[in-house]
């Protein structure tokens, strides 16, 4: 714990894959720097340590002024439209003396566009892009499939998609047909984009799901890196917070993000 009377908390999945929890801690610390006014915390919903209960008790042992949760979410499912509230009234009980603000997860802001579409840009650089590729957009899933599809494909129109695409598709990973759709048009190339922030076990199921596609045959397929940590993941949560505490300090953030792609080396 830190002497700061500001925290910020952020809710994140989890996963049983040890790398989520070190890009996690990766973010954790940009935002530490980013943000020298704040005590910069992590809970996970699941598969994590520490979990939200436990580290609202740690919080409940500091004078702290305020408390800003920003749920590390790209889904407006189950944990965001239940846990979250939750949350928000768990921490105004532990914490009645703080103000404590839950600002909308990162899953809508305009830097995770432009993240999308630069990753998407960068693993396309060396592809033939003088033919038609098919495009599969994978998303986590949940209890909701039509709502995910309407999520992934509002993201996948508000961020676009370059012209030497002729095809695309969304898909979840909660759903048994996820795969087939990869084998569509196996006569195209393939190119895939998991909408995860983090690399850790269902990016890792991805992956040797597209190995196998490889070893199969010819057929030219890209996979695109998961969203985060990165740059513009920092930039959208630093933003949470500025709307939630305008007077905020920061370090070399930005209130804005341009959409543009721009093809710099990723972080």
């Amino acid at each position: 714990m830190t002497n700061s009377t500001h925290a910020l908390l952020l809710v994140a999945h989890g996963s049983r894959h040890p790398n989520v929890a070190r890009q996690v801690d990766r973010l954790r610390s940009e935002l530490l720097a980013a943000l020298p006014d704040h005590a910069v915390h992590v809970a996970y919903l699941e598969h994590g340590r520490p979990d939200v209960p436990y580290l609202l008790a740690q919080l409940a042992a500091a004078p702290l002024e305020r408390c800003t949760i920003v749920p590390l979410l790209l889904s407006d499912a189950h944990h965001a439209s239940v846990d979250m509230p939750r949350i928000a009234m768990r921490a105004r009980a532990e914490l009645p003396w703080s103000e404590v603000v839950c600002t909308p997860s990162v899953a809508d802001h305009p830097a995770l566009r432009a993240l999308s579409a630069r990753w998407l840009h960068l693993a396309a650089a060396d592809l033939d892009t003088g033919r038609p590729w098919h495009y599969v957009f994978l998303g986590r899933g949940g209890a909701d499939p039509p709502a995910r599809y309407r999520e992934l494909t509002r993201f996948l129109e508000a961020r676009g998609l370059p012209p030497w695409i002729e095809e695309r598709r969304c898909a979840l990973l909660t759903e048994p047909d996820w795969e087939t759709v990869l084998q569509r048009h196996a006569d195209r190339p393939l190119i895939v984009q998991p909408h995860l922030l983090f690399a850790g076990s269902l990016f890792a199921r991805i992956e040797a799901r597209i190995d196998a596609l490889r070893a199969a045959g010819d057929r030219p397929v890209c996979l695109v890196p998961p969203l985060g940590p990165a740059p513009e993941l920092v930039i959208a949560v630093i933003d949470r917070v500025q709307s939630a505490w305008p007077q905020a300090a920061h370090c070399g953030s930005r209130s804005t993000v341009n959409d543009r792609v721009v093809p710099a080396k990723p972080s």
